[in-house]
């Protein structure tokens, strides 16, 4: 009963600790965005460059705007670009609900709305980021013209890859019900390195959401690098890029 209680406090201490370091870095580290408030809280976006079609950055679980430093200047030297913070990460404030991918998928509705950021929009999702904007795109299609999945999440890979993150039951259904994306460009970056052979199926399972989808896989990258490395961030951008150039001028991209 003393280890149990004790490993109970440690928790709590952890959870605060954590929430009392948050706040520090956000004081120290004013916010390079904006706040939009979505109804009640309010939301941090980031973007810069110029131009149509705008590339919106969707970060995996556990990660923010940040994460995309290597590949959201680069981008923005021919687009617009942003990157924002979910509810509870990077500068966002915590918000009600439970979180799933129909929840947030809203709020980054709204907060595109209230932020003045007009489509069309191509989306872009690393990892469980992934999930997010396919349900984005299959609330709101008319607003989106082109996508990006980058090492992403598969509904089903919880039940079809062993150790594999679990997407909760009731969001992977959700998300499998969920439409094609019909002929609009659609890039799949897979890493190379140190993956089950079953999760490069599920990646051409992805690309196959369009019947303009291209899957490529990135010789020595893993899940992380395909963001933080220089290298292979630059294969990730010149993706996204791709994407932008074939909702300008309308032809299917390179396969």
């Amino acid at each position: 009963m003393g280890l149990v209680i004790g490993l109970v406090v440690l928790a709590v201490i952890a959870v605060i600790y954590q929430a009392f370091g948050t706040e520090i870095y956000r004081r120290i580290y004013p916010p390079p965005g904006e706040l939009v408030d979505v109804g009640g809280h309010s939301l941090h976006i980031n973007c810069v460059g110029k131009g149509s079609p705008t590339v919106i950055l969707e970060s995996g679980s556990g990660a923010t705007s940040v994460d995309w430093a290597n590949i959201q200047p680069e981008v923005a030297n021919t687009t617009r670009v942003c990157a924002y913070d979910r509810a509870g990460s990077g500068w966002s404030e915590t918000g009600p609900g439970p979180g799933d991918p129909q929840q947030i998928a809203g709020e980054l509705h709204t907060l595109l709305g209230n932020a003045g950021i007009d489509g069309p929009y191509v989306l872009v999702g690393h990892s469980f980021g992934g999930l997010y904007v396919r349900m984005y795109a299959d609330l709101y299609p008319n607003e989106v013209e082109g996508m990006v999945l980058v090492d992403s999440s598969h509904p089903e890979q919880s039940a079809r890859s062993a150790g594999a993150q679990t997407t909760p039951k009731s969001s992977a259904q959700v998300l499998l019900s969920t439409q094609s994306l019909g002929d609009k460009p659609l890039a799949v970056i897979t890493a190379g390195e140190q993956q089950e052979p079953i999760w490069f199926e599920l990646q051409e399972e992805l690309a196959a959401l369009s019947s303009d989808g291209v899957h490529r896989v990135v010789k020595g990258a893993t899940h992380g690098s395909l963001l933080d490395d220089q290298r292979d961030a630059q294969v990730t951008s010149m993706a996204i890029l791709e994407v932008v150039e074939a909702v300008r001028n309308g032809q299917p991209l390179t396969k």
